[in-house]
């Protein structure tokens, strides 16, 4: 599978690594596909996800990829371990991570939010 971002970059990988694609319907008619690729130890254990978001127009044609992809390579619609439950973090700020600094609005939206997440665990 590839996928390309007109002047900034390619992502490529084996169907056999994705591991999970899903379809979300959007509310304004489009959708977004969300890909999770498992790449292997030597590529390291975290997976990698793709998110790409079609528009309105497109969605028929997403839609007919996403079924032909199910069914051809038996990709699940969300993968086995998918519990539906997601632990929210912040990204780490060591190597391997593009980080930049946060506006301190988006600062205290983040902490408000973990502050709710928080408080729904206990």
């Amino acid at each position: 599978m590839e996928f390309a971002w007109a002047g900034t970059g390619v992502f490529d990988a084996r169907v056999a690594c994705c591991v999970a694609a899903t379809l979300h319907p959007g509310q304004d008619g489009g959708c977004q596909l969300v890909f999770r690729f498992q790449m292997g130890a030597e590529h390291g254990a975290a997976p990698v996800v793709l998110r790409v978001d079609v528009p309105p127009a497109q969605s028929g044609d997403a839609e007919e990829f996403m079924r032909a992809l199910w069914s051809a390579y038996e990709i699940p619609d969300r993968p086995a371990e998918d519990t539906g439950a997601h632990h929210l973090a912040r990204c780490p700020r060591e190597a391997g991570w593009i980080l930049s600094p946060a506006a301190p609005a988006s600062e205290e939206l983040f902490q408000l939010v973990m502050d709710r997440v928080n408080a729904d665990d206990i």
